[in-house]
């Protein structure tokens, strides 16, 4: 199951619902919802790829529907150091979290050191599990054969990373967060 996750900093103008409403309706999909005070985390079970592509895509609806801007993060997983980040330097819009932590540090807006302790490191076999998938295009029968290893073998290595970590590394804005992590 792939889920994607978000971080919805709520303006306290807007009800609720009605954003949760927007997004079900037009992904055609149910939300988990965790109800913070200020920031909320959403979970969308058996999400897609497009779907990842037309929540992006809602930016124009949002902007033309509410007065009042929204600022909603489609986030790597759920994470307090991903939530703190996007509820202290909130952006307007619908935007990649873990692009916008990448510039931060480029940028000199955070620090790097943050980042690394953020995150437990990944173990020998996680690292290796996640450079194959990198190198091999995505390919987990690549990815297999690189690590020379069966394919239900890496499938099984894969699956036991994304539950351990919570990374779910089959979407692209996940793995190049990754990808920048694990070479800082």
């Amino acid at each position: 199951m792939k889920s994607i996750y978000l971080y919805w900093v709520h303006p306290h103008s807007i009800p609720r619902m009605d954003i949760i409403q927007l997004m079900e309706t037009t992904l055609n999909a149910t939300l988990r919802v965790e109800w913070g005070k200020d920031c909320s985390a959403l979970t969308i079970d058996e999400g897609t790829p497009e779907m990842v592509a037309t929540l992006l895509s809602l930016q124009d609806i949002v902007s033309s529907d509410y007065p009042v801007p929204v600022s909603l993060y489609i986030t790597p997983r759920l994470d307090p150091f991903f939530e703190s980040y996007a509820t202290r330097h909130q952006q307007i819009g619908i935007h990649d979290l873990g692009r916008l932590i990448m510039l931060a540090v480029q940028q000199g807006h955070l620090a790097l050191n943050d980042v690394r302790l953020a995150f437990a490191p990944l173990t020998k076999e996680q690292r290796d599990t996640v450079i194959a998938y990198l190198w091999s295009g995505f390919n987990a029968s690549l990815a297999a054969r690189q690590l020379y290893l069966h394919r239900n073998s890496y499938t099984y290595r894969l699956n036991q990373l994304i539950e351990s970590t919570g990374w779910e590394i089959r979407y692209a804005h996940v793995i190049l967060f990754l990808n920048w992590w694990l070479f800082l």
